[in-house]
C-alpha cells in the first residue's frame, strides 16, 4: 500500500499530466506543432498524455477507496496459537510436538520470553540435508534466533509487505505488552491477495503462471549468472524420483533455498513426472517425527501422492481460487 508521500507524489503526477494535456489542447506549443503530420491533429498527439492521466486518476481512486475499505489489523487475520518448543528439545522432541499440532513453525520460548523461531525448512535444510541425527541435535542449535516479530495492533498489510521483503512465512505476533500473541502464516493472506489481484486485472492485463514464475526466476538470478543459469538448471531442477532416499531430497530442498527458490520438489516414477510431491513439511512429520532414517527411507513412502495441478497458461488469480477451493 502506497504511503501518504507516494501518495502526494501520484496526485501530482497526475495533475501535471492533465495540465500538461490541456495547455497542448488549448495552445499547441512549437515543439508539439512541429510534429503534428498532415493527417495528425494536436488532440491525436496530446490523446495519449490525456489517458495516462485518466488511468493514473483512476487507479489512485481505487486504492484510496481500498485504503479505508481492506485496512485490517494482524489481530484481525485470527493469527493462530503458536506451538511453544524449548531450546533444549531435540529436533525430533520438537517435531513430535509440532506434527500433534500440525504446526510447520514453532515457537522457541524461555521463561515466557521468545528467543527463537524453528520451522520446517530449517530442520531440511540445517539438520537432514546435513546428515545430522534429529535425536542429537538441539532445536537451539537449528533455530532462529531473535526473530523479527509484528505487533497485533499494525496493519496486516505491513505485516505482508515485512513477509515479502524478508522472505518469512511466519512471522511472531506480539500483543500490546509484549508477550507473545501467536503466530501468523502467509496463508491467512490468501483472501487479500486474491482480492488484490481481482483488482489489478480490472486495470491491468492479467499474468499467467508462466510468467510470474520466469519473472521471479530471472529476479532471484543475479544478471551475471543468467548466461549459465541453463547449465545449473539441472543441479537445481525440482525434481526427485520416488525410488530416491530422503537425504538427496533434503540436500536438493537446501539447495534451492539458499538461492530463494521453493523448496517443494515433484516426484517422477517411471517416465511420469508429478506421481507426487514432497515438502518439507512431509520430511518434518513423515521422517524426523517418526524417527525414520532419512538415509534408507524413500521419497515414494512419505511424498504427498497425485497432488493437484493447474496449467501454466492459468492466470494468477485462477491459481489463488484453486487453492482456496480445491
Amino acid at each position: 500500500m502506497p504511503t501518504g508521500a507516494d501518495m502526494a507524489k501520484l496526485k501530482l503526477i497526475i495533475e501535471a499530466a492533465a495540465a500538461l494535456a490541456q495547455k497542448e489542447m488549448n495552445n499547441p506549443s512549437a515543439k508539439t506543432a512541429s510534429h503534428v503530420g498532415e493527417n495528425e491533429s494536436i488532440e491525436q498527439i496530446v490523446a495519449p498524455i490525456k489517458a495516462a492521466a485518466d488511468g493514473l486518476a483512476m487507479a489512485l481512486a481505487r486504492i484510496e477507496q481500498d485504503e479505508d475499505a481492506t485496512f485490517r489489523t494482524v489481530r484481525e487475520l485470527r493469527p493462530r496459537r503458536g506451538i511453544s518448543l524449548a531450546a533444549d528439545n531435540t529436533i525430533f522432541e520438537a517435531a513430535g510436538k509440532m506434527k500433534a499440532a500440525n504446526a510447520d513453525a514453532g515457537l522457541v520460548v524461555s521463561d515466557g520470553i521468545l528467543v527463537g523461531i524453528l520451522t520446517d525448512t530449517d530442520v531440511a535444510r540445517k539438520v537432514l540435508a546435513d546428515g545430522l541425527d534429529a535425536n542429537q541435535v538441539l532445536v537451539s542449535s537449528v533455530m532462529t534466533a531473535n526473530p523479527m516479530c509484528v505487533m497485533h495492533s499494525e496493519s496486516a498489510t505491513q505485516a505482508l509487505a515485512t513477509m515479502i521483503e524478508h522472505r518469512f512465512r511466519h512471522l511472531p505476533v506480539l500483543d500490546g505488552d509484549g508477550e507473545i500473541e501467536g503466530l501468523l502464516s502467509i496463508e491467512k493472506f490468501l483472501y487479500d491477495a486474491m482480492a488484490a489481484v481481482d483488482r489489478l486485472s480490472s486495470i491491468m492485463a492479467p499474468t499467467n503462471l508462466a510468467k510470474l514464475l520466469d519473472a521471479n526466476a530471472n529476479a532471484a538470478t543475479p544478471m551475471k549468472a543468467r548466461t549459465s543459469l541453463n547449465i545449473q538448471l539441472d543441479s537445481l531442477t525440482p525434481v526427485i524420483a520416488a525410488d530416491s532416499a530422503v537425504e538427496p531430497a533434503a540436500m536438493l530442498m537446501a539447495r534451492r533455498l539458499r538461492v530463494k527458490q521453493n523448496a517443494a520438489l515433484l516426484v517422477e516414477s517411471n517416465g511420469k513426472p508429478c506421481v507426487g510431491i514432497i515438502t518439507p513439511k512431509d520430511l518434518l512429520f513423515r521422517v524426523v517425527a517418526r524417527g525414520l532414517s532419512p538415509a534408507t527411507t524413500k521419497v515414494s513412502e512419505v511424498m504427498t501422492p497425485q497432488p493437484e495441478t493447474i496449467e501454466g497458461t492459468a492466470t494468477v488469480l485462477q491459481a489463488l481460487h484453486q487453492l482456496q477451493c480445491g
